[in-house]
């Protein structure tokens, strides 16, 4: 995901996800990893089983929502 703002300040963060019969959506050790490093202005996986924040996350399937807290330009 890349953010650029009208100020020409640019985020990135790289996520990773992989897809296994075998996953779940909670915790899975060795496949799902917590993000540390949070912004207010990040991206993340999260699962609706627990509060964390994930950076790489292995799921059976996907089907997703972006939420924003922000009025501005997407690209």
């Amino acid at each position: 995901m890349d953010f650029i703002s009208g100020e020409d300040n640019s985020i990135h963060r790289q996520l990773g996800i992989s897809f296994n019969q075998n996953n779940s959506f909670a915790y899975d050790k060795g496949y799902d990893s917590e993000i540390y490093d949070l912004g207010l202005t990040d991206v993340y996986w999260k699962f609706s089983t627990d509060d964390l924040s994930y950076l790489i996350a292995g799921v059976q399937e996907i089907s997703f929502t972006v939420m924003m807290d922000y009025d501005g330009l997407l690209w």
